[in-house]
């Protein structure tokens, strides 16, 4: 396994076009081998029902105190990655929030480690959860110039189309080499579409090449994933949030149909407007609890990446 990466260095980039990220949080540190064998098998019927997916995404999951330091509850998201591609040989994107670390060469470190150790080769770089707060590690533009020196190192940002100024932050993370984004999880179209077109705006003024866009879809099994992905910071229109609450149990298929238009939005706006940012989908189950539910949104979203025209 050291000898190759988990991409087995293809080059990550061709491998995207029109396919699909399927993020998978890591388990809690203390899982009993039984429950991670258990939830490996839920994954593995996952993976055999949804076509094209070319990388798994595995997100850091971290919770921070007041003082804004970080606690580590669940698995080192590159060992859970090791055990995935191990048994379902998909290629492995972790991410890591890069603030948290002491210094760039405690991150330069972790992407040494990350490459010998684990054999992981690709990375999403994110920045902390307040940016009011004086963490101690890189930003992520600093993270960018240090994996750009990197032989066969690919890596990736996180968008957040709401932001304000967010089509120049886009702009600088892809000037040092940023080669994808994934995107906050998308309850409304608007938003997307006008990033999008000043993006790629920017990127044509200036003869660069823009990243390809993985747009985030979660499925929603209850009310409390609705009030967990607002609590996240996602952005959920009162009409769109009504809507779903007032779906009752059929609240799972209400957001995958929700889900769907906005993709075929996106889609439609970007072939209309002549956008030429590359766009992909990032799928997002929350909970292994959500799997049947994110298998069926994989599909949905597929389906509308693929229709003719």
């Amino acid at each position: 396994m050291q000898q190759k990466s988990l991409e087995g260095r293809i080059n990550l980039v061709e491998q995207m076009q029109q396919k699909i990220f399927l993020e998978l949080s890591p388990p809690p540190r203390r899982v009993s081998q039984a429950v991670l064998e258990k939830n490996l098998a839920k994954i593995e019927s996952a993976v055999s029902k949804i076509p094209n997916i070319s990388h798994i995404n595995i997100p850091e999951v971290i919770e921070e105190n007041r003082q804004g330091a970080p606690l580590y509850r669940n698995m080192d998201s590159r060992e859970f990655g090791k055990i995935l591609f191990s048994k379902f040989q998909i290629p492995i994107i972790v991410n890591k929030v890069t603030p948290h670390l002491s210094s760039i060469d405690e991150l330069g470190n972790w992407v040494s480690e990350s490459i010998n150790t684990y054999g992981i080769s690709s990375f999403v770089f994110v920045g902390g959860s307040h940016g009011h707060k004086d963490y101690p590690g890189p930003t992520v533009i600093e993270a960018n110039k240090l994996a750009k020196s990197i032989e066969n190192v690919t890596f990736g940002n996180i968008s957040i189309p709401g932001r304000a100024s967010e089509a120049q932050r886009l702009h600088s993370k892809t000037k040092y080499g940023c080669k994808f984004f994934t995107t906050q999880i998308l309850f409304e179209a608007q938003s997307t579409k006008n990033l999008l077109a000043q993006y790629d705006a920017i990127c044509k003024s200036e003869n660069m090449p823009p990243s390809e866009f993985y747009l985030g879809f979660a499925p929603l099994a209850n009310d409390f994933d609705l009030d967990f992905c607002k609590w996240l910071g996602v952005d959920v229109p009162k009409e769109v949030d009504l809507r779903l609450r007032e779906s009752g149990e059929a609240i799972g298929e209400t957001s995958i149909a929700i889900a769907s238009q906005i993709l075929a939005d996106v889609l439609e706006f970007a072939k209309t407007n002549k956008i030429s940012v590359p766009i992909s989908i990032n799928v997002e189950p929350l909970s292994l609890v959500n799997i049947d539910l994110g298998i069926k949104m994989a599909n949905a979203l597929q389906a509308e990446l693929v229709k003719p025209g």
